[in-house]
Formats: structure tokens, C-alpha cells, sequence
């Protein structure tokens, strides 16, 4: 009696022989073209479990390197079938399928199949029809509503930002390397391998109504081949690629691509006609080895210091240009020198950004520099400026002493809801520009004297962000801001003295506004002095709070006032100027030895000038 003997394999078991490569350690995302001679081999044994076991054919059919618009195939040699043909699968890949007629039962049957594949670094592709949704990429209401948050005015800022959204909030995690995860699996728990990653962004693609697949093959990390997937997402006029595992746009010319279909729940498979056998595959080692390749610096980055001559202790920014051809996603890091003890020289808010844009951007990085404690003491700092691809830029920062720096007074809420607006208030400040960066947009005021305003929208997705505010003095402030989704009570009005005098007793006023009856607390910390007020709350209605406070210290005073229900529902941060009589002549002091300093400096320049000096 005959019978169909089926054995289907994951592609990700596949994918989990080692591979090996003969070449130095490169970087990947440099790569615009390379050469590769791939080799696959396996054995398959018919394992007798009966007297009269037989078998009138046996079929393999393997995952190959396709041809597209990154990559071509030349098949070099096949060894071992008694035939061999090329097919194409319902998704439109090409597979290898190996056949042996009349196969020995309890024999090794080996094969081994060279490929030559040339790699490019391309964005133009044919078409493809749109796959099926299925459980592995299917959206859940949860995924939707972060699709829709993540949607920007054009495709390639809507694919930036699925694509960082990934790469961020999804953990790698290796435990997951044999087992498969639905996207919605993902989404909840926020781990697992490339195949995850990839599974959750096709998802958030589908919920959008791009045409989008998962694409999987080898890639090279930058110390050797692993088995690797990414997306690929068919727009009208191009297909691109994009990697949320490795935060990439376009993928490098090293993402050799086996196979391109709906999900990650892919398979290679044989067929055998006969009875009385147990099927036993084992797959060799696949080999990939580089003939040739070209690197080139796809992108490019200029590096200015605002101050590089600065005091110890006080902060600075650098401000990195970045430009490329075309549609560019990666990092963009900054690494400071060292000092004796092995530490940083300077302390940066974010030494490394995830960026995306098109054609040129700049980008801030905000720093501290570590004290020098001496008047005498000079350090020259080089710092490093680099992009994922490899270019970098080199700016230097010197610094002498130790700062006197004025306070910065900011206020600002604590959070927004989406779809609301962020205000920034700037007070008591002098003179100078003021820099604040929120969410990855800055905005920049020249002050003199008056207080100044900033504005920003709010981010569409919850969570936490960070707000930057940095004064060309040398003062920054930081704020965490919370995004909500929604909540039932926020704060309506904050009434706070900009400045004080030592001694004086003042008072903070809050009032709240409720959209549903609640019950909570309004919470005020000012220093060590924390003060707590328990309401009760109408729906549709407002209740104010007022908070006495002793002055008993000179000073900048940091505020913050939080509204509670049983969860976060409202906040606001700010800060308080108090002085004393003492204070308030040596400022006075300071500002008439200052103008006195800006006189000779002019008159100093004057008379250089005149010589021509």
C-alpha cells in the first residue's frame, strides 16, 4: 500500500544552523554592494520501520536567494538529486525542488547547492499583490490604536516611525530564538527575536492598509552572518525595505533575502511517496563566504560646539548636520573623551538618537562637563560624533574652571493628554537664547529681560517623554513629561510667585477641574516640605487649594504639584526665586563688575582695532 509522507519545517528551525564567514568584521549598514558564494547541504535518510519498506521518489523543496531589485542568483551547482527544477511558490518566490527516483531505505541521501548572489543597495522593485492578514500579523484593537498614533502626513514618516516604534518598545530577547509569536503576543509583551519584530510591524502596517510581508534570509551584524528577517512594504511607485530589529532604512546591500511571504510562519518541506520509513532531515551548516564588497559613507555628519571654550560644571550643546541621499533612519551617537579615572569628561542628557529624514537634518546633543575644581586647569575634550553607518565628525571642548552659572526657572505642566498643547515657561531670565527640544522638536528664543513663551504639540502615542530647556549661559533644565490617553480631572490654574524675599510667607494656589465625580489628593512638594489635601469632587465642577509656605532659605526653590485618583491624573513643575538683602546687593554688585568687565573688553578691541593688531 502506498501513502504521502509529508515533513514540513520551520523556516526559523532552519534558520538556526550556524553560518560562517571568511572575511574581516565590517559594518554592515556602509555596504552598497557585495559578492557571495552561499552554500546549502542536508542529508535525508529513509529510516526502515518495517521489513518491506520502500520508496518510489523522495522531494525536497528549498528556500533559495530570490531575484529582485537588491539581489540576483546565479545557481552554480547542485549535487546529489537525480533531479532538480526551479518552481514558484503561491507567494511568488522561487524554490528548489531536489528529487531522488527510487531511493534507497536506510541510506544517507546528501545534497549540497552553491549559489553566486550579488547584493545591491536598492529601493526600486517589481510589484506584489497584498498578502492575507493572518494570526501572526492580524491587528488587534490594541495595535490599531497604535497605528493610528504612529501615522504621519506622508508613507516614508508613517514607515519611520512603526519602524523606530518597534525597535524601541520591543525587547530582544534571545529566549524566543525556537518559538514563533503572534504580533498580538508581541504587542502585550514587548519581546522576542527579529521574527517578532517583524510580525508586530507588518501588523501595524496591515492596520494602516499598507501593503506589507515579511522577508527573511541571512544578514550580516557586523561580526558575522546570522539568519535574520525584516519588512518589506510594497508602496505604489517602489518597494522599500525596513529592519525594526536593527532600527535600518533602506536595509544594507548584506540582507539576503531566501523567501518573502505573509508572515513568519513559513516552511521548507519533503515529499516521498512509499511506505514503511520514518523520514529523517538534517541540515548542514549554511555557508556564506564574501568575494567582493564596496563600502561607502551613506551618510554624512558636521559637528558644531556653541561654546567651546566653557566653564566646568556648566552645560553646552552640540549641534550635529546629518545629510544622505535620500530617505536615511539609523543612530547618531556622541562619545566624549575620558578623563583620568576612566569616566566621561562630559555627561550627555542623550549620547545616542534614533534619527529619520530625508535628504539633510540636524540633531542636538545636550551635555554637562565635569568640574575641574581649579582656575588654573585646562582640559581640551574631543568628542565624537558618529553615525550608524560609520562617518564621523570630531569638535573640541575646552574647559577651564569651575561656572557660576545663573539659575534657569521653568515651568511647565507635568502632562498633557493627546492631541493637546504643551506651554514652556521661561522666567527670570536675563539675557541670552534659550534652546528647548521636546519630543525631538526645538524651538529657539532670543530673551532679553522678559520672560519667554514655548509651545509644542503633543506626542500621539502615551508614555513619558523627555523636555530640554538650555540656556547659551551654560543652564539647563530637564522635565519629564507624561502623555495620556485620557483622564477625568486635570488642573485648571497654578498661581505661583515668580520671586520671593527670605522670610516671607507665601501661599500656592490649584484649582482643579473634574469632568466625573472622583475622589483623590492634591500633593505639593517644595524642598523637604511636602503637603497632602484629600478632596471629594462633583463631575462638571471646580475646587481650588491653597498651600502656605515659609520661606526660610535663599534661592532657587523647586515646586511640584500632582493631582491623584486612585491613578496620575494631572501634574505641573516649576520654581521659585527667593532672595535675601544680601543676595540682592551682591547681584547688583555682580552686574556693575560685569559692565565695568564689558567696557575694557570693548575698549580693549577698540584699541586693537586702531593698532591693527
Amino acid at each position: 500500500m502506498k501513502k504521502i509522507l509529508i515533513v514540513l519545517v520551520f523556516l526559523f528551525l532552519i534558520m538556526l544552523s550556524a553560518s560562517r564567514i571568511s572575511a574581516e568584521e565590517i559594518n554592515s549598514r556602509a555596504v552598497t554592494y557585495m559578492d557571495l558564494t552561499i552554500t546549502k547541504g542536508g542529508t535525508i535518510n529513509l529510516k526502515s520501520q518495517t521489513d518491506n519498506a520502500f520508496s518510489n521518489h523522495i522531494k525536497v523543496f528549498l528556500n533559495m536567494p530570490q531575484i529582485n531589485g537588491m539581489q540576483t542568483r546565479r545557481l552554480i551547482s547542485v549535487e546529489g538529486p537525480d533531479e532538480h527544477e526551479v518552481s514558484v511558490d503561491e507567494w511568488g518566490n522561487d524554490i528548489l525542488m531536489l528529487k531522488w527516483n527510487k531511493p534507497p531505505v536506510g541510506k544517507d541521501l546528501s545534497y549540497e547547492i552553491v549559489y553566486n548572489v550579488k547584493l545591491g543597495k536598492s529601493e526600486l522593485e517589481g510589484k506584489r499583490m497584498k498578502p492575507p492578514t493572518s494570526e501572526y500579523t492580524r491587528p488587534n484593537e490594541d495595535i490599531m490604536q497604535i497605528a493610528y498614533s504612529l501615522k504621519r502626513d506622508t508613507d516614508i514618516e508613517t514607515l519611520f516611525e512603526i519602524n523606530r516604534w518597534v525597535y524601541e518598545n520591543v525587547k530582544y530577547d534571545l529566549e524566543y530564538t525556537q518559538s514563533v509569536e503572534t504580533a498580538s503576543w508581541v504587542c502585550e509583551n514587548r519581546k522576542g527575536t527579529c521574527d517578532e519584530f517583524s510580525n508586530l510591524a507588518i501588523a501595524l502596517l496591515n492596520a494602516l492598509d499598507y501593503n506589507a510581508w515579511y522577508s527573511a534570509g541571512w544578514a550580516y551584524s557586523g561580526k558575522g552572518w546570522e539568519p535574520h528577517a525584516w519588512v518589506k512594504v510594497y508602496l505604489e511607485d517602489k518597494t522599500v525595505g525596513m529592519d525594526p530589529t536593527w532600527l535600518e532604512y533602506p536595509i544594507d546591500a548584506t540582507h539576503v533575502e531566501f523567501t518573502t511571504i505573509p508572515d513568519s510562519n513559513n516552511t521548507e518541506y519533503v515529499q516521498s511517496e512509499g511506505s514503511g520509513y520514518k523520514i529523517i532531515w538534517t541540515k548542514s551548516d549554511v555557508r556564506l563566504e564574501i568575494n567582493e564588497y564596496n563600502k561607502e559613507n551613506i551618510t554624512k555628519v558636521t559637528a558644531n560646539v556653541l561654546d567651546d571654550d566653557m566653564k566646568g560644571g556648566s552645560y553646552g550643546v552640540i549641534t550635529a548636520f546629518v545629510e544622505a541621499e535620500g530617505c536615511h533612519q539609523g543612530t547618531l551617537t556622541a562619545t566624549s573623551c575620558t578623563r583620568e579615572d576612566g569616566n566621561p569628561l562630559l555627561e550627555f542628557l542623550n549620547k545616542e538618537k534614533h534619527i529619520g529624514f530625508c535628504g539633510s537634518e540636524s540633531f542636538n546633543f545636550f551635555f554637562r562637563s565635569s568640574s575641574t575644581g581649579s582656575m588654573f586647569t585646562k582640559y581640551s575634550c574631543p568628542v565624537v560624533i558618529s553615525t550608524s553607518e560609520g562617518d564621523r565628525d570630531i569638535v573640541g571642548v575646552a574647559i577651564e574652571g569651575t561656572a557660576g552659572n545663573p539659575d534657569l526657572y521653568v515651568s511647565s505642566t507635568d502632562s498633557i493628554v493627546v492631541g493637546s498643547r504643551i506651554e514652556v515657561l521661561v522666567k527670570n531670565f536675563d539675557s541670552g537664547t534659550i534652546y528647548t527640544d521636546f519630543n525631538g522638536e526645538t524651538q529657539t528664543k532670543d530673551v532679553s529681560g522678559e520672560d519667554a513663551e514655548f509651545f509644542f504639540e503633543s506626542p500621539d502615542v502615551p508614555g513619558k517623554y523627555q523636555l530640554i530647556v538650555f540656556a547659551d549661559s551654560g543652564a539647563l533644565e530637564t522635565r519629564e513629561i507624561t502623555v495620556l490617553s485620557n483622564r477625568v480631572l486635570q488642573i485648571s490654574k497654578i498661581e505661583v510667585p515668580s520671586k520671593a524675599d527670605l522670610g516671607d510667607n507665601v501661599t500656592i494656589n490649584v484649582t482643579i477641574a473634574a469632568d466625573s465625580t472622583s475622589n483623590g489628593y492634591v500633593e505639593l512638594i517644595f524642598g523637604s516640605h511636602k503637603d497632602k489635601q484629600e478632596f471629594s469632587i462633583l463631575g462638571s465642577s471646580r475646587r481650588e487649594f491653597t498651600f502656605p509656605i515659609s520661606l526660610q532659605e535663599a534661592g532657587k526653590k523647586d515646586i511640584s504639584v500632582k493631582v491623584f485618583t486612585d491613578i496620575y491624573q494631572d501634574g505641573w513643575a516649576g520654581s521659585l526665586k527667593v532672595e535675601s538683602r544680601e543676595q540682592a546687593i551682591t547681584d547688583g554688585a555682580k552686574d556693575i563688575l560685569s559692565m565695568i568687565l564689558d567696557f575694557f573688553i570693548q575698549l580693549g578691541e577698540m584699541i586693537e582695532n586702531l593698532l591693527g593688531l
